[in-house]
C-alpha cells in the first residue's frame, strides 16, 4: 500500500478491525518515510460471481447494476430526495451483497438476486419493496411473452 501523502510503498500496518458486520476491514496504516498515519477499507467484492440470466446466458456479477435498480426504486417514492436515496440504497445494496455472500455459492440467478433485493426491501422501506417488486414483475411476465 502506498502512503496517500507522500506515495513511498513503505507502510506499515498499526490497527486493524472488522467493520459493517465483518463485511469489511479496516486498518490504521502508518508511513515509514513521512511518518503519517492514514486509514484504508477493504471490502470484499461479488466479481466472482457468474449471473445465470434468464435468456441463459451466463454474465459476471455487476453491483452498478444492482445499485441502479435499487436506487430507481428508492429515488422515486416521496419519502427520498437523490442524496438521502443515494445513502439509503448504499446500506441496503451492503445488505444485499452480504445475503448473496452467505449463499455461498459461485452462480446465482436472476430470480435469486431479485428474491434477495426484495428480502431486504421488505425490511428497510416497504414503499421501495412495492416499486421495486412491481417493476421487477412486470420485467418477468415480458419476458414470458
Amino acid at each position: 500500500m502506498k502512503c496517500p501523502l507522500c506515495f513511498s510503498p513503505h507502510t506499515i500496518v498499526t490497527n486493524s478491525r472488522s467493520t459493517n458486520k465483518d463485511m469489511a476491514i479496516w486498518r490504521r496504516r502508518k508511513c515509514l518515510k513521512c511518518k503519517e498515519t492514514f486509514s484504508t477499507y477493504e471490502n470484499s467484492s461479488l466479481d466472482f460471481i457468474i449471473v445465470e440470466k434468464r435468456s441463459g446466458d451466463m454474465k459476471r456479477f455487476q453491483i452498478s447494476k444492482l445499485y441502479s435498480s435499487v436506487y430507481n426504486a428508492v429515488v422515486s417514492g416521496k419519502n427520498h430526495d437523490a442524496g438521502d436515496a443515494a445513502k439509503f440504497t448504499s446500506k441496503v445494496i451492503k445488505d444485499i451483497e452480504s445475503e448473496i455472500l452467505n449463499l455461498r455459492t459461485k452462480t446465482i440467478s436472476t430470480k435469486q438476486i431479485i428474491k434477495t433485493v426484495l428480502k431486504v426491501l421488505k425490511e428497510k422501506d416497504k414503499g421501495s419493496y412495492l416499486r421495486y417488486l412491481s417493476y421487477s414483475d412486470y420485467r418477468m411476465k415480458q419476458d414470458k411473452i
